[in-house]
């Protein structure tokens, strides 16, 4: 059975799709099987790994994630999670010399028609009489017993790329992953976002969302300058969040750094290019090594 992950944040530009992208063909590299799905709206993540033309056809042939909720929530019909995953959506060749094809990621896209359907949806349910709370239920029912359960018994990895702030589907992969990756730029809004963004989740029962995380987040530094002073001044702030008597969150070993050829490398590789002039030898590839090392450890000691 695979390992469901979510990566998200209050704010967006925080390196949540860089890191969805970077340790999807990370893990794929490694030999594992992954599927992304993207739960914003901005739909970022298609667009990157299909681009236009690709992300275009997935939403006119209702291959998309709006598209799967909208069946099942707002049609009625049993349409399988499957029927919106597009097969080896990454661009890169398999690093293995024993294989050609691309990297084993998949991908359930999105695009901004996700936020209409989830208004549709909480119309329709409205209607036959369920209140909100019930209406988030529905949907975490949704991705924890129809989509996400079917998907772990396809892939090593489900990994969400979840929307800035809590629309329903971030909520839903929120609640229901295995570990939940909060990336954050030592920077003060998104601190300030990380910081009040946690108490809304982790509160050890239903609260007032019906939608609580029994795992400690874990908090990933993003666009890291180690030579910056306020750099410097943001991580203090957060080693005190984390490092205090029962906290809610712990501090990822990775930090992935601020790079515009990393950055540029991630989200503009042309077709056909390597594993290796993707993620070149030296900090990039060192930085992809640790973060795809580290998630395989956590996933060794939880089973263990």
């Amino acid at each position: 059975m695979g390992k469901v992950v979510a990566v998200a944040n209050m704010k967006g530009g925080v390196g949540k799709t860089t890191t969805v992208i970077m340790l999807a063909e990370g893990l794929a590299a490694s030999g594992q099987t992954v599927v992304v799905v993207d739960a914003d709206p901005q739909g970022n993540l298609g667009l990157t790994m299909l681009g236009q033309a690709g992300l275009v056809s997935a939403s006119k042939g209702k291959r998309t994630l709006e598209a799967f909720i909208a069946q099942r929530l707002v049609h009625d019909r049993h349409t399988a999670i499957f029927t919106s995953v597009k097969q080896f959506a990454s661009r890169v060749p398999s690093p293995s010399p024993s294989k050609s094809m691309l990297l084993p990621v998949h991908l359930v896209p999105s695009t901004p028609l996700l936020r209409t359907v989830e208004r549709d949806v909480l119309v329709h349910l409205t209607k036959r009489g369920m209140d909100y709370v019930a209406i988030e239920n529905r949907v975490r029912d949704l991705f924890a017993n129809e989509a996400v359960l079917n998907l772990k018994a396809a892939y090593d990895w489900v990994i969400f790329d979840c929307a800035p702030g809590m629309n329903l589907a971030t909520m839903a992969g929120l609640s229901i992953c295995d570990t939940a990756i909060l990336t954050v730029v030592p920077e003060p809004l998104p601190v300030m976002g990380l910081q009040s963004f946690i108490p809304q989740f982790v509160k050890g029962d239903a609260g007032p969302t019906g939608f609580p995380i029994k795992i400690k987040p874990q908090i990933l530094l993003t666009r890291y300058l180690a030579k910056q002073v306020s750099h410097g001044e943001e991580i203090d702030k957060i080693v005190q969040f984390t490092g205090k008597s029962g906290a809610m969150c712990t501090m990822m070993e990775t930090k992935v750094p601020e790079l515009a050829h990393f950055a540029g490398e991630t989200f503009n590789n042309p077709k056909g290019s390597t594993f290796a002039q993707k993620y070149p030898a030296g900090i990039v590839r060192d930085t992809l090594d640790s973060l795809v090392r580290e998630m395989r450890d956590d996933n060794r000691k939880a089973a263990g």
